[in-house]
């Protein structure tokens, strides 16, 4: 079940309207502990990405060093998933595991490269 944390109010459409085009202020924005910490970690995002897309001449060069960020950010995501997996499966006692969920994450690597490669190889093929 949804809790509604709002208050209920009654309004007429003109007043809902207006209520749409409010503007915030930052006291308002930055009272709210869930909007704050999404406000920065999204003006971050935005600032480590400004130097990829800046750094782009063309299309392909963005989306290199896009792919290049990605893949590194996912290194240490994948790699870090996977040992506390290992980790799990080690506690638990079940060790037959553990090498089927090390080739699982190394597969998922793996296709980080191999599917753009090919996606190379089709293109200079045709």
């Amino acid at each position: 079940m949804i809790n509604c944390l709002c208050k209920k109010t009654y309004m007429s459409i003109p007043e809902f309207l207006q209520l749409g085009r409010r503007q915030l202020t930052l006291e308002e924005i930055m009272s709210n502990k869930s909007t704050r910490n999404f406000i920065v970690v999204l003006l971050a995002s935005v600032m480590y990405a400004s130097n990829a897309f800046a750094a782009g001449k063309g299309v392909d060069s963005l989306g290199n060093t896009l792919l290049t960020l990605i893949r590194q950010w996912a290194y240490w995501v994948i790699l870090i998933m996977c040992i506390v997996e290992v980790i799990r499966a080690g506690v638990s006692g079940d060790s037959k595991k553990i090498l089927s969920i090390v080739s699982k994450y190394v597969i998922v690597f793996a296709s980080m490269y191999l599917v753009p490669s090919l996606f190379d190889a089709i293109r200079s093929s045709f």
